[in-house]
């Protein structure tokens, strides 16, 4: 309850802001390619490819797309625009339109909802005490930037620093090493069917199939302290903030990471028309809260990237497939 309601306020405040930059900033229309790809036959046949069409004028963003969904081992096609928007008082609106069904979705946010109005029904409370708690995140702690070199004998002699033309705009090569997708999961909630039935589900998900043929690493992160409900805790202890707790307040947590290990690959011009930070990023931000493809892109492109605009971001999964995704 307090949790979907933080996030709700927070969406809301985010999407303000990032409407309220984009105001700001210049009108302007792009194009941002996403090209998933691989030799394996099975794997190819589950990697799609779209152009979002992005359109922007003073605080609206339409964009246009045609990955909808993802069913049976395939995408799933269609043909929906996004719009965000803020109303007349200013609030912001998220649109979906569904061009083949013919409807529009409107949702307006509100970063002022009273807290009874998030009051879960008991449907939801046991979906979620039945179901593992799971979030996917790229640990950008250890990424690190170098230039590209090129190849071959004459790369081997001079040590040339590698570019390469995208479009008509000359970009610098960078590549990024330690990009690490990892995904935490929380089980210690479910009981012994619970956590058999989500084993099977997740065994049957052929994007988990996917991500499972890649090198991996994965750890359990049990906890190993004591449980405070055991030993005894206090009120005054638990709002004693210099009181050291040194343990799980409630039963042990029971943490599963898996860690997935890629290599990514950045074209960076510095003349190309967009500003990133005032006209791209915001859009990003957008995106973010309704696309598992921009939530990853999101959490990559807010590190301290090298200078120039990321015309082009390649992430390569060891020689099986790879991601690219671009601006036109």
């Amino acid at each position: 309850m307090y949790r979907d309601h933080q996030r709700s306020v927070r969406g809301a405040q985010s999407m303000k802001e990032s409407l309220k930059t984009l105001k700001n900033s210049p009108d302007f229309y792009c194009e941002m390619g996403w090209e998933f790809a691989s030799w394996v036959p099975f794997i190819s046949r589950m990697c799609p490819s779209d152009t979002y069409r992005i359109y922007k004028q003073g605080s609206k963003v339409r964009i246009d797309t045609t990955l909808v969904g993802f069913e049976a081992s395939s995408w799933k096609r269609g043909n929906q625009t996004y719009i965000f928007r803020l109303d007349e008082d200013a609030a912001p609106q998220f649109i979906i339109i569904d061009h083949e069904a013919k409807t529009a979705t409107v949702q307006t946010l509100h970063d002022d909802e009273p807290l009874e109005e998030f009051s879960p029904s008991e449907s939801a409370v046991e979906l979620r005490m039945t179901s593992p708690i799971s979030t996917t995140f790229i640990d950008v702690d250890k990424i690190g930037f170098e230039r590209s070199y090129r190849g071959g004998l004459l790369g081997w002699i001079s040590s040339t620093e590698k570019t390469e033309y995208i479009d008509e705009y000359e970009c610098k090569v960078f590549n990024a090493s330690n990009v690490n997708l990892v995904t935490k999961t929380r089980k210690e909630h479910l009981s012994g069917e619970d956590t058999s039935r989500a084993r099977q589900e997740e065994g049957s998900n052929l994007l988990s199939n996917l991500l499972s043929t890649i090198v991996r690493t994965e750890t359990s992160e049990e906890s190993t302290t004591e449980n405070l409900i055991d030993t005894g805790l206090t009120v005054d202890e638990y709002l004693d903030a210099e009181f050291p707790l040194n343990g799980d307040i409630g039963r042990p947590k029971q943490v599963t990471k898996k860690s997935n290990n890629f290599k990514a690959t950045l074209w960076l011009a510095e003349d190309f028309p967009l500003s990133f930070q005032e006209q791209v990023m915001p859009i990003v931000d957008l995106m973010a809260a309704n696309s598992a493809h921009f939530a990853r892109l999101h959490n990559f492109i807010r590190m301290q990237l090298p200078a120039g605009f990321p015309v082009r971001i390649g992430e390569f999964l060891k020689n099986l497939a790879h991601c690219l995704a671009s601006f036109s």
